[in-house]
């Protein structure tokens, strides 16, 4: 939730800095420029919002990788923040008159307090966003991961293990099937040709997924079941659960120490839920492993460093410098 607060404030952050405050003040320009103003103006919105609705999203679908949508967001806003520093003269033709631009020639505009809020509302967002994008899923301690196996002949062929609350679907319909993720396909005429055999439970109070499964168990299936510490049978927890819904498609509810194996001809399919193999972080302000630590600083140092060689680098060159440049190159 906190990095949540953060990458939120953050792209709020840089909208008010674009629409509240001058984004450079000169004289020579003739007094300040806002940044909603310029025609970097709607990418920096853009990203804004992006980053915002991405960080939500990553909250409430427990999708960390759409974390990394809020991070590009973060370095979109910078880069136009970028661009409007070292080409004035382009993005602000339409709005600073040509005398000016001409006056302000090879010199830096001095930067105004909207264009640094703008600066440190991208950060903010960049800072949460990658608290998401390396934070494992908020879960509770006792929670456990789905693992789905399909074994042919008694042998394991493929095994699925959920991170993150995903539908699992299984069918003979192969091209089907194959569009979604994760799926396992079944011998022909062995099952059903598309069927979500497990389906992740949404907890509308927490508006999000809480972690759990439905199993959605046909009249047909056969195999082995283990729910709540009582060995079932396919057929008998299908009939006990007939009053919770109608037609030929039963839920159960799964999870902890749940285990069980349906067969389909000469493939089954096996589940269980298991811990992790390291506890993983909150979500909240955690990191998943060294590596994403490193990363983050990494970020942060950098995005710092290039702040603070914008506030102090503005350059005016004059003719001669100029000229020994192009000595230089030549």
């Amino acid at each position: 939730m906190r990095m949540l607060f953060f990458a939120v404030s953050g792209a709020i952050g840089v909208a008010i800095g674009v629409s509240a405050a001058p984004w450079f003040d000169s004289s020579i320009l003739g007094g300040p420029v806002s940044g909603a103003a310029l025609t970097t103006a709607p990418l920096v919105y853009g990203a804004a919002a992006v980053g915002a609705v991405a960080s939500v999203l990553a909250f409430v679908l427990r999708k960390r990788r759409l974390g990394g949508v809020a991070v590009l967001a973060s370095v979109a806003a910078f880069t136009a923040l970028a661009m409007s520093w070292l080409h004035l003269p382009d993005v602000a033709a339409g709005v600073v008159s040509a005398e000016a631009i001409a006056r302000l020639g090879d010199t830096r505009p001095h930067t105004a307090p909207g264009f640094w809020l703008t600066a440190a509302g991208a950060l903010v967002l960049g800072i949460g966003a990658l608290g998401q994008l390396a934070g494992a899923g908020s879960y509770r301690r006792r929670h456990r991961y789905l693992r789905v196996s399909q074994l042919w002949n008694g042998s394991v062929v493929r095994q699925n293990l959920l991170a993150e609350p995903e539908d699992v679907r299984v069918g003979t319909d192969v091209a089907s099937i194959r569009r979604e993720k994760p799926a396992f396909a079944l011998p022909a005429g062995a099952g059903p040709n598309d069927h979500a055999l497990f389906e992740a439970r949404f907890d509308k109070s927490l508006g999000r997924g809480d972690g759990s499964y439905e199993l959605a168990l046909l009249p047909g299936f056969t195999g082995a079941l283990n729910l709540g510490g009582q060995s079932v049978t396919p057929k008998d927890a299908w009939t006990a659960a007939a009053s919770a819904g109608s037609g030929d498609v039963r839920h159960l509810r799964v999870g902890g120490d749940d285990w069980g194996k349906l067969d389909f001809g000469d493939v089954s399919i096996v589940f269980q839920f298991v811990h992790p193999g390291a506890m993983p972080a909150t979500g909240r302000f955690g990191l998943d492993t060294w590596l994403g630590t490193s990363a983050a600083m990494a970020v942060v140092a950098l995005l710092g460093f290039a702040s603070y060689l914008c506030w102090t680098f503005d350059p005016s060159y004059g003719d001669y410098e100029f000229r020994k440049q192009d000595k230089r190159a030549v």
